[in-house]
């Protein structure tokens, strides 16, 4: 019989189609349960491998029995099939497993299709005759912004990634390439006396062509509106559909009183800016506690005057019980006034995450106020920096992926993405983050301190070297203390650091003990224990200083223990190290928790507890963390740093660093 008639007896071509038109209804139902549930991408591939699989052993059924059901399987058609499963098995495995790009890589620059629906707001021109009504410019574009990004149909680039462009630029096509959207809106704000004049312009970014534009002449009474209104006519132009939600969001006053929004406004120019500091920060509580005090009924702005608050309690720079209280006592006003806001909520989040470290629960008010402003990229930001103090690391990379995704020029952000590569010692991926930085900020202190911290990680003191060169005196002196103690160069760190203390400010005690520390530390290395003892005396009387005036400082605790076990006052020593690790354990900060572990293993070094600090070394160099020094702790930095150095004989201790980079 031919093989063509062979084919038509047992109806190959037919099971075929029969075959494929299922397989392709399973998919399409299998892409929707997919997107429906959010199951993970390699799901729809392994049901592809499945299917083709499958064809072929449809294939092998319908030669085999085609027209002759009735037969049973024969052994032959036995370890047939059993092949073909497990080949299929093997591939869908595979599959399941094979890398891809992720949404979550934050390395990765992937080109995308650009929503007709994308905005980015440039910075609004000051016009006022007073210069210094520049955060009323800023206030307004913020405040424009915040309500834009609270339609769900529209993606809007955040303010930090668009401050740093001129108001009108010539360019603003390569502009809308850099932050990846089509449109941009131009404005500028006049203000004198008691009138303010709003002009904005909506410009669609590939032909330079005007989609919208108006004027609004208001007096300062009457103005609290505009930037709703303008919200409101800019999705309009763009066509995007506007929920019952989005229009009572837009339509809602938050204060009808001229100075406690000015106040307000001048609060959110301070507190939105990417390098803030924590003098930037109390000013800003300032300012949103003289918006509540001139409207107290303002919830807006105390719900942001709770997240200054409470974040300035979080990061040390006021850790008072008076600080904590103020921020509660803010969350009580903007909960009463407006319980279910998303200003309200996100504020409740942060407080609880800022002042209890209550990590689940600020991740569910997060979660649940996503829906309700999706451009903002505060929330997977927020939620990103939780994830790693929870010690879930990819979660947190994918988290900061989408918050760059929505605010890509973010220098902030970027670094703090780049510190999480640190701490998981991916030092190529963390150098090219840092790259991009550079990008939007070049020669940024931060960003050449932590290149530094990459290179001193890995030994390559070359690039260390290369990144001094680049660098400020004053921003590369904890550099040069490490590469000076990495090299053995003890000598000269007794000058560069006698230089250090002469530069320190008298006025700032924690930044002298540091200077009197770095010196301590190279006169005792260079063998001069006399001069060693007076410097670290030193040293503990400034920091002593230091946490008088904040007492609950962790960082400054650890770093008293150090000194004291440089000055061999053992109990102490050990006291302080362990209090200050008993305090915020790695359990509850997976990111600065093991911090406070690595400084009591230096003091169990320096002590000659070797069973302890060894087996200290062991756990450490096993997890994700930020190291002490700004510099991941590494075989290689193990290796070279001299607090170990009595600890090399130890056989424990060379297996440790046997993987070091030999220099």
């Amino acid at each position: 019989m031919s093989l063509i008639a062979e084919l038509r007896q047992r109806k190959l071509v037919q099971w075929a189609l029969a075959y494929a038109a299922g397989a392709w209804a399973a998919l399409q139902v299998l892409s929707l349960l997919i997107g429906a549930y959010q199951w993970p991408d390699s799901t729809l591939r392994v049901g592809i491998v499945v299917a083709i699989v499958g064809f072929f052993m449809a294939l092998v059924l319908a030669w085999y029995h085609g027209e002759r059901g009735e037969q049973r399987l024969a052994r032959v058609e036995i370890f047939l099939l059993a092949g073909l499963i497990a080949l299929g098995a093997v591939m869908a495995w595979r599959t399941a497993h094979v890398p891809v790009p992720k949404h979550a890589d934050v390395d990765a620059v992937v080109a995308a299709a650009i929503s007709d629906k994308s905005i980015a707001v440039l910075p609004f021109e000051n016009l006022s005759d007073d210069k210094a009504n520049a955060f009323f410019a800023d206030g307004i574009q913020d405040e424009i912004l915040t309500r834009l990004a609270k339609i769900g149909t529209l993606k809007v680039i955040s303010r930090t990634s668009t401050l740093r462009y001129a108001s009108q630029p010539d360019n603003l096509r390569a502009i809308a390439s850099q932050l990846g959207v089509a449109n941009i809106l131009e404005g500028s704000v006049q203000k004198a006396g008691d009138t303010v004049r709003i002009n904005v312009q909506l410009i669609r970014a590939d032909g330079d062509s005007h989609l919208w534009a108006e004027t609004y002449d208001r007096k300062l009474d009457n103005v609290f509106g505009v930037e709703s209104e303008v919200a409101k006519a800019i999705a309009d132009a763009l066509d995007a559909t506007l929920t019952g939600a989005d229009k009572a969001e837009l339509a809602r006053r938050p204060t009808t009183n001229a100075d406690a929004w000015q106040a307000n406004l001048r609060g959110l120019a301070l507190y939105d800016r990417p390098d803030i500091d924590q003098k930037d920060i109390i000013e800003a509580a300032k300012s949103f506690d003289q918006a509540v005090q001139l409207d107290p009924a303002f919830a807006s702005a105390w719900a942001a005057l709770a997240v200054a608050d409470a974040s300035l309690v979080f990061t040390e720079g006021d850790a008072s019980a008076a600080r904590r209280d103020a921020a509660k006592q803010a969350l009580a006003q903007a909960v009463r006034l407006s319980p279910d806001s998303f200003e309200t909520r996100r504020a409740q989040a942060y407080v609880i995450y800022f002042l209890e470290r209550e990590y689940d629960g600020a991740r569910t008010i997060f979660e649940q106020i996503r829906s309700m402003a999706p451009s903002d990229a505060e929330i997977p930001r927020a939620l990103a920096l939780i994830a790693r103090r929870e010690g879930h690391w990819d979660e947190s990379d994918r988290l900061f992926a989408q918050a760059l995704d929505l605010d890509p020029r973010n220098t902030k952000v970027l670094m703090w993405a780049a510190d999480n590569r640190v701490a998981e010692r991916q030092f190529p991926q963390a150098l090219r983050l840092l790259d991009r930085m550079d990008d939007i900020l070049p020669n940024d202190a931060g960003a050449n301190s932590r290149r530094a911290g990459v290179y001193l990680a890995m030994g390559d003191f070359v690039r260390v070297q290369d990144v001094l060169a680049r660098i400020r005196s004053d921003d590369a002196i904890l550099i040069e203390f490490n590469l000076l103690r990495f090299q053995h160069r003890y000598a000269d760190g007794v000058t560069r650091m006698r230089k250090a203390v002469a530069d320190s400010d008298p006025a700032d005690p924690g930044a002298q003990s540091g200077a009197y520390y770095c010196l301590a530390d190279f006169q005792r290395l260079a063998g001069d224990e006399a001069g060693a003892k007076v410097s670290y005396a030193r040293s503990l009387a400034d920091l002593n200083t230091a946490l008088a005036a904040a007492p609950d400082s962790l960082t400054g605790i650890s770093a008293r223990a150090v000194i004291y076990a440089n000055l061999g006052r053992r109990d102490e020593a050990l006291r302080d190290a362990r209090a200050a690790m008993a305090a915020l354990p790695a359990a509850k900060d997976a990111l600065v928790g093991p911090y406070f572990e690595e400084a009591l293993v230096r003091v169990q070094a320096r002590l000659g507890n070797r069973d302890a600090a060894i087996a200290g070394l062991q756990h450490l160099l096993a997890i994700p963390y930020q190291g002490i020094y700004n510099v991941a702790l590494t075989p290689t930095t193990v290796a070279l740093d001299p607090d170990f150095n009595a600890l090399h004989d130890d056989p424990r201790f060379q297996a440790l660093v046997k993987d070091a980079k030999k220099l």
